[in-house]
């Protein structure tokens, strides 16, 4: 379980990700400039097009680079959330750009079917596009080199206890019904019927209770619709239980930062786009008639841009509307908290994004009374952080009353 409401810095994960990056836009600014001169003195549109693309590649290391100088500013009373949505302005601008290049590279490509000018120096052509696919090729080396995988990115904290994290993995693995839980939080007492809530079926325990007491309805008998998830989510609780051998989210178990990975796709792009101007460009050099594949390799590659620029903007704008980010999960979320011990009703669960890898989240939790608040937060703070890396935390504890089953703005929402 970490100590803290919001992620650590990893200041050496991030000078690393910073000096490859430095490294990666040297590369791919030079060598821009240097298609830019081949395309003109080729008279080809594929290169000025794969130039483009080199473009869409340096603005991306640019918001990167941007992204981390700016992660490090300090919030102040004014930008209470920091000053990280300028990383995904940045990136909007930069996407506006590429497409006003592309959109001018579409209307040349077009005027040369109509007046069937054609003519390319092929030779230049081939060349500029063979050291492209070597450029490209050395920058992918460089940004995945000293790719680590040990513990880092997010902080984590440890409590020991003598059964291991590996050993309650392996038994939750193994028992295909929910895993039991050894929870000091006092259950709630509710009625011997199945009740549903948020896609989790609770049944009584079967179990006899001491005292004579009636049934409970916790996390450690509830059977959630995905018998899969129900295993995962058992399988979270578990480590979350007082006694159990804590780690850290999964983002927070890779040392390497997310911008050089994103860096190193855009890569991957570029090489695969290199090679096909470079096999346009043997086609003109030993088959001249055949010249018209320039513009159409100039349609082809702009369509490919256009794809690429277009995930961004819609990440870019998911963000700006404080969506919930494709990867993570609200119904898992809501039901984690659902399955803790005491937990009457989730009300104002929240999930957005600052940025494109920072995600706050906000809930509600009403409990029963009797049961400790404390634990209970503790349990909650811990389990999702076990499940994601959220970047910031708050969660806030009430008293549950039975006013909430009516109450319009403690539904959930729908999908």
């Amino acid at each position: 379980v970490r100590d803290h409401c919001h992620r650590a810095r990893s200041e050496g994960v991030d000078l690393k990700a910073r000096r490859k990056l430095i490294i990666a836009s040297i590369l791919c600014l030079v060598f821009m400039i240097a298609e830019i001169v081949g395309g003109v003195l080729s008279n080809s549109l594929a290169i000025a097009t794969d130039a483009a693309h080199l473009l869409t590649d340096f603005a991306s290391f640019m918001i990167s680079l941007f992204a981390i100088w700016i992660a490090g500013r300090p919030s102040t009373q004014r930008m209470s959330f920091g000053w990280y949505r300028a990383e995904v302005i940045g990136a909007m601008a930069s996407v506006f750009m590429i497409w006003v290049i592309t959109g001018i590279l579409v209307w040349l490509a077009i005027g040369r079917l109509i007046n069937g000018d054609y003519e390319v120096n092929a030779k230049i052509m081939l060349i500029t596009s063979g050291l492209a696919i070597l450029v490209n090729v050395i920058m992918g080396v460089q940004l995945q080199h000293g790719h680590s995988h040990g513990l880092g990115g997010g902080g984590h904290g440890h409590s020991h206890s003598s059964s291991s994290h590996k050993s309650t993995k392996k038994k939750s693995k193994s028992n295909k019904s929910a895993a039991h839980v050894n929870a000091t939080s006092t259950p709630c007492a509710a009625s011997p019927t199945k009740r549903i809530e948020g896609g989790v079926a609770f049944e009584p325990e079967d179990a006899e209770l001491p005292g004579g007491g009636l049934p409970s309805y916790s996390y450690q008998n509830a059977k959630l619709v995905d018998p899969g998830l129900d295993l995962e989510i058992a399988a979270v609780l578990a480590e979350t239980a007082p006694g159990a051998h804590h780690h850290g989210g999964q983002a927070g178990r890779e040392a390497v930062n997310m911008n050089v990975r994103a860096a190193f796709i855009h890569v991957i792009g570029d090489v695969i786009q290199s090679v096909g101007v470079f096999v346009a460009a043997g086609v003109i050099y030993f088959w001249p008639e055949y010249a018209i594949v320039d513009p159409i390799c100039t349609f082809v590659f702009s369509i490919i841009v256009l794809f690429t620029t277009f995930t961004i903007m819609k990440d870019a704008l998911l963000v700006l509307m404080e969506g919930t980010p494709n990867y993570m999960h609200y119904a898992e979320v809501l039901q984690i908290f659902q399955r803790i011990e005491g937990v009457e009703r989730v009300h104002n669960l929240r999930i957005w994004a600052l940025s494109i890898n920072k995600v706050a989240l906000s809930a509600h939790l009403a409990i029963a009374a009797g049961a400790n608040p404390k634990e209970i937060l503790d349990a909650a703070t811990s389990a999702v952080h076990l499940r994601y890396n959220f970047f910031e935390t708050t969660i806030q504890i009430e008293d549950y009353t039975a006013q909430m089953e009516s109450c319009h703005q403690c539904t959930v929402p729908e999908k």
